[in-house]
Protein backbone atom coordinates (compact mmCIF):
# COMPACT_ATOMS: atom_id res chain seq x y z
CA UNK A 1 0.00 0.00 0.00
CA UNK A 2 1.21 3.19 -0.97
CA UNK A 3 1.30 6.52 0.93
CA UNK A 4 0.55 9.00 -1.00
CA UNK A 5 0.89 11.48 1.16
CA UNK A 6 4.70 11.21 0.82
CA UNK A 7 5.48 11.27 -2.81
CA UNK A 8 5.35 14.93 -3.71
CA UNK A 9 8.22 15.64 -1.46
CA UNK A 10 10.16 12.62 -2.15
CA UNK A 11 9.95 13.98 -5.69
CA UNK A 12 11.01 17.06 -5.00
CA UNK A 13 13.95 16.11 -3.08
CA UNK A 14 14.94 13.52 -5.27
CA UNK A 15 14.98 15.98 -8.17
CA UNK A 16 17.17 18.02 -5.84
CA UNK A 17 19.39 15.61 -5.48
CA UNK A 18 19.87 14.48 -8.98
CA UNK A 19 20.40 18.10 -9.78
CA UNK A 20 23.02 18.74 -7.07
CA UNK A 21 24.60 15.59 -8.25
CA UNK A 22 24.52 16.80 -12.05
CA UNK A 23 25.85 20.16 -10.82
CA UNK A 24 29.11 18.02 -8.69
CA UNK A 25 29.24 16.27 -11.78
CA UNK A 26 29.84 19.58 -13.48
CA UNK A 27 32.17 21.11 -11.46
CA UNK A 28 33.92 17.94 -11.51
CA UNK A 29 34.44 18.18 -14.61
CA UNK A 30 34.86 21.75 -15.28
CA UNK A 31 37.96 21.02 -12.20
CA UNK A 32 39.11 18.16 -14.66
CA UNK A 33 39.55 21.08 -17.43
CA UNK A 34 40.77 23.50 -15.01
CA UNK A 35 43.48 21.05 -13.79
CA UNK A 36 44.39 20.03 -17.68
CA UNK A 37 44.64 23.72 -18.33
CA UNK A 38 46.76 24.14 -14.68
CA UNK A 39 48.78 21.22 -16.30
CA UNK A 40 49.42 22.82 -19.88
CA UNK A 41 49.88 26.43 -18.07
CA UNK A 42 52.50 24.82 -15.24
CA UNK A 43 54.14 23.45 -18.65
CA UNK A 44 54.53 26.51 -20.43
CA UNK A 45 55.46 27.94 -17.14
CA UNK A 46 58.37 25.29 -16.76
CA UNK A 47 59.24 26.29 -20.62
CA UNK A 48 59.30 29.55 -19.80
CA UNK A 49 61.21 29.21 -17.08
CA UNK A 50 63.83 27.65 -18.71
CA UNK A 51 64.12 30.40 -21.30
CA UNK A 52 64.03 32.89 -18.71
CA UNK A 53 67.28 31.20 -17.12
CA UNK A 54 68.95 30.89 -20.78
CA UNK A 55 67.84 34.74 -21.67
CA UNK A 56 69.10 35.51 -17.57
CA UNK A 57 72.53 33.98 -18.96
CA UNK A 58 72.41 35.39 -22.08
CA UNK A 59 72.27 38.92 -20.35
CA UNK A 60 74.38 37.95 -17.82
CA UNK A 61 77.26 37.35 -20.75
CA UNK A 62 75.97 40.44 -22.16
CA UNK A 63 76.66 42.23 -18.84
CA UNK A 64 79.72 40.91 -18.29
CA UNK A 65 80.95 41.97 -22.22
CA UNK A 66 79.84 45.45 -21.32
CA UNK A 67 81.29 45.83 -18.33
CA UNK A 68 84.81 44.00 -20.26
CA UNK A 69 84.20 47.07 -23.13
CA UNK A 70 83.76 49.94 -20.49
CA UNK A 71 86.83 49.04 -18.75
CA UNK A 72 88.54 48.75 -22.16
CA UNK A 73 86.86 52.21 -23.42
CA UNK A 74 88.05 54.03 -19.94
CA UNK A 75 91.54 52.45 -20.62
CA UNK A 76 91.31 53.60 -24.06
CA UNK A 77 89.80 56.90 -23.02
CA UNK A 78 93.21 57.53 -20.69
CA UNK A 79 95.75 56.31 -23.59
CA UNK A 80 93.20 58.66 -25.70
CA UNK A 81 93.93 61.65 -23.52
CA UNK A 82 97.44 60.96 -22.48
CA UNK A 83 98.35 60.77 -26.40
CA UNK A 84 96.08 64.59 -26.42
CA UNK A 85 98.25 65.62 -24.23
CA UNK A 86 101.57 64.55 -25.52
CA UNK A 87 100.21 65.85 -28.96
CA UNK A 88 99.66 68.96 -27.34
CA UNK A 89 102.67 69.15 -25.10
CA UNK A 90 104.79 68.50 -28.96
CA UNK A 91 102.68 71.06 -30.43
CA UNK A 92 103.29 73.67 -27.62
CA UNK A 93 107.16 72.52 -27.84
CA UNK A 94 107.61 73.14 -31.31
CA UNK A 95 105.85 76.71 -30.97
CA UNK A 96 108.24 77.67 -28.49
CA UNK A 97 111.12 76.16 -30.90
CA UNK A 98 109.62 78.69 -33.40
CA UNK A 99 109.53 81.68 -31.20
CA UNK A 100 113.03 80.82 -30.47
CA UNK A 101 114.56 80.39 -33.94
CA UNK A 102 112.68 83.68 -34.85
CA UNK A 103 114.59 85.35 -32.07
CA UNK A 104 117.69 83.80 -33.14
CA UNK A 105 117.49 85.04 -36.83
CA UNK A 106 116.90 88.61 -35.41
CA UNK A 107 119.89 88.23 -33.73
CA UNK A 108 121.86 87.15 -36.68
CA UNK A 109 120.44 89.63 -38.67
CA UNK A 110 121.17 92.26 -36.38
CA UNK A 111 124.34 91.56 -36.39
CA UNK A 112 124.28 91.66 -40.30
CA UNK A 113 122.73 94.74 -40.26
CA UNK A 114 125.79 96.55 -37.78
CA UNK A 115 128.21 94.71 -39.67
CA UNK A 116 127.01 96.64 -43.33
CA UNK A 117 126.85 99.82 -41.12
CA UNK A 118 130.05 99.13 -39.98
CA UNK A 119 131.35 98.86 -43.54
CA UNK A 120 129.70 101.64 -44.78
CA UNK A 121 131.83 104.23 -41.99
CA UNK A 122 134.72 102.07 -43.21
CA UNK A 123 133.82 103.43 -46.71
CA UNK A 124 133.46 106.49 -45.91
CA UNK A 125 136.83 106.78 -43.73
CA UNK A 126 138.35 105.49 -47.16
CA UNK A 127 136.97 107.62 -49.12
CA UNK A 128 138.63 110.49 -47.06
CA UNK A 129 141.75 108.51 -47.14
CA UNK A 130 142.39 108.33 -50.14
CA UNK A 131 141.89 112.09 -50.85
CA UNK A 132 144.38 112.86 -48.12
CA UNK A 133 146.35 109.82 -46.85
CA UNK A 134 149.69 109.82 -49.50
CA UNK A 135 150.35 105.96 -48.84
CA UNK A 136 146.16 105.19 -49.53
CA UNK A 137 146.15 107.69 -52.31
CA UNK A 138 148.94 105.95 -54.10
CA UNK A 139 147.71 102.64 -53.42
CA UNK A 140 144.53 102.95 -54.49
CA UNK A 141 145.25 104.86 -57.91
CA UNK A 142 147.82 101.99 -58.85
CA UNK A 143 145.26 99.37 -57.84
CA UNK A 144 142.96 101.05 -60.44
CA UNK A 145 145.35 101.56 -63.47
CA UNK A 146 146.88 97.88 -62.51
CA UNK A 147 143.36 97.00 -62.91
CA UNK A 148 142.69 98.72 -66.38
CA UNK A 149 145.97 97.15 -67.34
CA UNK A 150 144.78 93.83 -66.41
CA UNK A 151 142.43 93.81 -68.55
CA UNK A 152 143.86 94.47 -71.66
CA UNK A 153 147.06 92.29 -70.64
CA UNK A 154 147.12 88.86 -73.04
CA UNK A 155 150.83 87.54 -72.20
CA UNK A 156 150.94 85.76 -69.10
CA UNK A 157 154.45 86.55 -67.87
CA UNK A 158 153.00 90.51 -67.69
CA UNK A 159 149.53 89.36 -66.72
CA UNK A 160 151.45 87.56 -63.38
CA UNK A 161 153.46 90.40 -62.92
CA UNK A 162 150.69 92.93 -62.64
CA UNK A 163 148.91 90.60 -60.27
CA UNK A 164 151.46 90.62 -58.18
CA UNK A 165 151.99 94.31 -58.09
CA UNK A 166 148.28 94.48 -57.70
CA UNK A 167 148.26 92.32 -54.55
CA UNK A 168 150.64 94.51 -52.81
CA UNK A 169 148.88 97.50 -53.50
CA UNK A 170 145.44 96.09 -52.34
CA UNK A 171 147.73 94.75 -49.35
CA UNK A 172 148.36 97.95 -48.47
CA UNK A 173 144.57 99.09 -48.58
CA UNK A 174 143.31 96.21 -46.45
CA UNK A 175 145.71 96.57 -43.39
CA UNK A 176 144.41 99.98 -43.12
CA UNK A 177 140.43 99.02 -44.19
CA UNK A 178 139.94 95.71 -43.44
CA UNK A 179 136.90 93.90 -45.72
CA UNK A 180 137.30 97.39 -47.79
CA UNK A 181 137.92 95.83 -51.01
CA UNK A 182 135.27 93.03 -50.72
CA UNK A 183 132.20 95.33 -50.96
CA UNK A 184 129.20 95.79 -48.99
CA UNK A 185 127.18 92.98 -47.52
CA UNK A 186 124.23 92.12 -49.90
CA UNK A 187 121.19 93.55 -48.57
CA UNK A 188 118.16 91.37 -47.77
CA UNK A 189 114.61 91.90 -48.67
CA UNK A 190 111.98 92.84 -45.58
CA UNK A 191 110.81 89.42 -44.20
CA UNK A 192 107.05 88.83 -42.89
CA UNK A 193 106.92 86.40 -40.23
CA UNK A 194 103.98 85.05 -38.20
CA UNK A 195 102.82 84.83 -34.92
CA UNK A 196 99.84 83.75 -32.84
CA UNK A 197 97.23 84.78 -30.30
CA UNK A 198 93.95 83.37 -28.99
CA UNK A 199 91.25 85.24 -27.40
CA UNK A 200 89.70 84.04 -24.04
CA UNK A 201 86.42 84.57 -23.59
CA UNK A 202 86.22 83.70 -20.34
CA UNK A 203 88.71 86.07 -18.91
CA UNK A 204 87.34 88.32 -21.69
CA UNK A 205 91.54 89.00 -22.70
CA UNK A 206 93.22 88.86 -26.31
CA UNK A 207 97.00 87.47 -26.08
CA UNK A 208 99.43 88.22 -28.42
CA UNK A 209 102.62 85.51 -28.52
CA UNK A 210 106.05 87.56 -28.46
CA UNK A 211 108.57 85.86 -30.57
CA UNK A 212 110.78 85.60 -28.01
CA UNK A 213 112.72 82.65 -25.97
CA UNK A 214 111.87 81.55 -22.18
CA UNK A 215 115.71 81.96 -21.44
CA UNK A 216 114.93 86.04 -21.93
CA UNK A 217 112.14 85.02 -19.05
CA UNK A 218 114.24 82.80 -16.63
CA UNK A 219 117.35 83.95 -17.33
CA UNK A 220 116.99 87.47 -18.50
CA UNK A 221 119.53 90.03 -19.78
CA UNK A 222 120.89 92.12 -17.56
CA UNK A 223 123.75 93.52 -19.02
CA UNK A 224 125.30 95.11 -22.16
CA UNK A 225 127.68 91.88 -22.97
CA UNK A 226 124.26 90.06 -23.52
CA UNK A 227 123.42 90.18 -26.79
CA UNK A 228 119.62 89.49 -26.16
CA UNK A 229 119.16 92.34 -24.47
CA UNK A 230 118.93 94.73 -26.71
CA UNK A 231 117.02 91.98 -29.50
CA UNK A 232 114.35 91.54 -26.60
CA UNK A 233 114.04 95.12 -25.73
CA UNK A 234 113.58 96.36 -29.56
CA UNK A 235 110.54 93.51 -29.90
CA UNK A 236 108.66 94.07 -26.55
CA UNK A 237 108.65 97.95 -27.90
CA UNK A 238 107.80 97.65 -31.47
CA UNK A 239 105.27 94.95 -29.85
CA UNK A 240 103.64 97.46 -27.40
CA UNK A 241 104.07 100.95 -29.13
CA UNK A 242 102.13 99.43 -32.79
CA UNK A 243 98.90 98.50 -30.05
CA UNK A 244 98.75 102.18 -28.50
CA UNK A 245 95.60 101.01 -26.51
CA UNK A 246 94.87 98.83 -24.33
CA UNK A 247 97.87 99.05 -22.20
CA UNK A 248 98.83 95.28 -22.22
CA UNK A 249 100.60 93.37 -19.48
CA UNK A 250 103.47 90.69 -19.85
CA UNK A 251 102.50 87.07 -19.01
CA UNK A 252 104.57 83.60 -18.74
CA UNK A 253 102.90 80.65 -19.80
CA UNK A 254 103.41 77.21 -20.89
CA UNK A 255 107.24 79.02 -21.40
CA UNK A 256 106.08 81.08 -23.71
CA UNK A 257 106.06 84.96 -23.02
CA UNK A 258 102.82 87.33 -24.60
CA UNK A 259 101.23 90.75 -24.59
CA UNK A 260 97.80 90.25 -22.51
CA UNK A 261 94.92 92.23 -23.60
CA UNK A 262 91.40 93.25 -21.92
CA UNK A 263 88.82 92.49 -24.31
CA UNK A 264 88.80 90.26 -27.49
CA UNK A 265 91.04 92.11 -30.04
CA UNK A 266 90.84 89.10 -32.67
CA UNK A 267 89.34 91.35 -35.50
CA UNK A 268 92.06 94.14 -34.94
CA UNK A 269 95.31 91.80 -34.92
CA UNK A 270 94.22 90.01 -37.68
CA UNK A 271 94.52 93.50 -39.84
CA UNK A 272 97.33 94.45 -38.03
CA UNK A 273 101.47 94.53 -39.08
CA UNK A 274 103.66 95.08 -36.23
CA UNK A 275 107.49 96.96 -37.50
CA UNK A 276 110.66 95.61 -35.51
CA UNK A 277 113.25 97.80 -36.92
CA UNK A 278 116.92 95.79 -35.80
CA UNK A 279 118.84 98.66 -37.25
CA UNK A 280 119.02 102.12 -39.59
CA UNK A 281 118.33 100.47 -42.64
CA UNK A 282 116.56 97.16 -41.73
CA UNK A 283 113.52 95.67 -40.01
CA UNK A 284 111.31 92.70 -39.56
CA UNK A 285 107.50 92.77 -40.20
CA UNK A 286 104.92 90.33 -38.06
CA UNK A 287 101.76 89.49 -38.84
CA UNK A 288 99.42 87.92 -36.24
CA UNK A 289 97.12 84.73 -36.79
CA UNK A 290 95.05 82.76 -34.56
CA UNK A 291 96.69 80.06 -32.57
CA UNK A 292 95.50 76.86 -33.80
CA UNK A 293 93.04 74.85 -31.90
CA UNK A 294 94.92 71.90 -31.10
CA UNK A 295 97.32 73.90 -29.62
CA UNK A 296 94.85 77.02 -27.79
CA UNK A 297 93.88 74.02 -25.48
CA UNK A 298 96.54 74.15 -23.35
CA UNK A 299 96.17 77.48 -22.75
CA UNK A 300 92.26 78.14 -21.30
Amino acid sequence: MRLRGHDSPQSTIKNEIADLERRIRDLENQIKRRQLQAQEIQREVEASTSEVKKRKGQIANIDAQISREAFEITSKETLLNDAKGRLRETQVDALRKYLSEIFEWIQKNAAESGARERYERMRAEFEEARHKDIEIMNAHEERQELTRLLETTRLPTTKEMLMNRLGEAEKIISKRFPGILDGPPPPEKEEIIDVYFWYDSENDSTSLVLPIPSSCWLSPPNDLADPRGQVMCKVIWSFVQTVAEPTPIIEFENSIISLEYQGDQSSRFSEMIWEVRISTNRKVNFMASHLPQEILESFL
